[in-house]
């Protein structure tokens, strides 16, 4: 999946979607799980030298690529109240 970037309405929009299509953009808080026992993992999206960047601070590694998690395992994106 191609990375775009594109600015509406100041918000930087990505072509990212989570597993329901939802689209991911920066500031967005994301949750994925892993590992055995299983652990839930809310990390909120940034773009860091333009790359989108979920921040992970209670886990190692602290960070990682929002493309590699897509990848890797299955995203929400997580409402904010």
């Amino acid at each position: 999946m191609a990375e775009y970037i594109q600015r509406r309405e100041g918000v930087i929009m990505s072509g990212y979607k989570d597993r329901y299509g939802d689209i991911i953009n920066e500031g967005d808080t994301i949750n994925f799980c892993f590992g055995i026992p299983i652990t839930s993992v809310n990390a909120k999206v940034i773009i860091k030298n333009k790359c989108y960047i979920a921040l992970t601070p209670e886990h190692n590694p602290k960070q990682c690529s929002l493309p590699w998690l897509l990848k890797n395992f299955e995203v929400e994106k997580v409402e904010e109240k």
